[in-house]
């Protein structure tokens, strides 16, 4: 992992350390520490939704292609038999939390960023690369819109997440 992310930064990309999941040729991927639900809340949206493909229950890539920022499931899986090594352009991204009552909330793109620096797999020993992937966050927080969810896991959020 640490080779890819130092190829993958070399570009300006990363890896997140997040859930990802894919339907209608978009991507949804929801970023939080250890022990939020990443992965149960993406076993649960599938269990719901069978036309869902998740592409990764702990970690997935963050890309530039094409004009866009796209998401693609990693080799690296708590269950391999659930993800999907395809990608699309994100959708969203969604900061997950379990405080207090459920709500859907708008992220400003500079708490976004911020949350993302916490989590993702960033090799900071080269200054360069590191330069490239803070000017790609702020392209990300610029392009795609994120938002929190505090979500209870007895409800089904994904309606408020795919009519976002």
């Amino acid at each position: 992992m640490r080779l890819y992310s130092a190829w993958l930064g070399n570009y300006g990309d990363l890896i997140l350390h997040a859930s990802g999941v894919m339907k209608d040729g978009v991507s949804y991927c929801f970023v939080g520490h250890s022990g939020v639900g990443k992965s149960t809340l993406v076993k649960k949206i599938k269990a719901l939704h069978q036309d869902i493909t998740i592409l990764g229950e702990d970690q997935v890539i963050l890309r530039y292609k094409d004009n866009f920022f796209w998401t693609f499931g990693t080799p690296w899986h708590l269950d391999c038999s659930l993800c999907d090594p395809g990608g699309s352009p994100l959708g969203s991204l969604i900061f997950l939390t379990q405080e207090g009552d459920p709500r859907w909330t708008t992220c400003r793109p500079i708490e976004g960023v911020a949350k993302i620096l916490k989590t993702a797999v960033i090799p900071y020993y080269n200054p360069n690369w590191v330069s490239r992937i803070l000017d790609r966050l702020n392209a990300l927080s610029q392009k795609v819109p994120f938002y929190n969810l505090n979500y209870n896991l007895d409800t089904d959020p994904w309606p408020s997440i795919y009519n976002a």
